[in-house]
């Protein structure tokens, strides 16, 4: 083998399942950091690390301009990029639905409500909560 050559040609974009895949359109790269040692990759299968920075399947961190708390962009020098874990309210055991309700609405049977049973009832909707650790469940709200 007398060369090695790289291909840098357009590959296929494709779906992932992966909120964190980026894909490059066109000519460019990822710009990464490991540990102060800079390099570049088409390469976009990234994922958060436990202490909130995006890498990829090496370790090494992309990097980028930072947005300011305006939602401005700092076009210094690149930086690490980092997701910021989401802050919570505090806790409660309680929660409040507003709605209107349609009087048109045929009257229901007396003979009680009943979550399994859709005709005990005229419209649903679900409200999301959250648990102490961040994670999202539906609770079904009838009426």
């Amino acid at each position: 083998m007398s060369t090695i050559q790289q291909s840098f040609s357009q590959g296929n974009i494709e779906t992932s399942t992966n909120p964190m895949d980026l894909a490059i359109n066109g000519g460019g790269f990822f710009r990464m950091n490991s540990g102060g040692s800079i390099s570049y990759s088409r390469n976009g299968q990234f994922t958060i690390d436990k202490s909130g920075y995006i890498v990829n399947t090496s370790g090494a961190r992309l990097t980028g301009y930072p947005a300011t708390a305006a939602g401005g962009i700092t076009t210094s020098t690149p930086g690490d990029l980092h997701c910021r874990r989401p802050t919570f309210p505090k806790s409660t055991s309680t929660s409040q639905v507003v709605c209107n309700l349609d009087g048109t609405s045929a009257t229901l049977s007396a003979a009680g409500f009943n979550m399994a049973n859709t005709a005990t009832y005229n419209s649903s909707t679900s409200l999301s909560t959250y648990d102490s650790l961040g994670n999202a469940h539906r609770f079904p709200c009838t009426w």
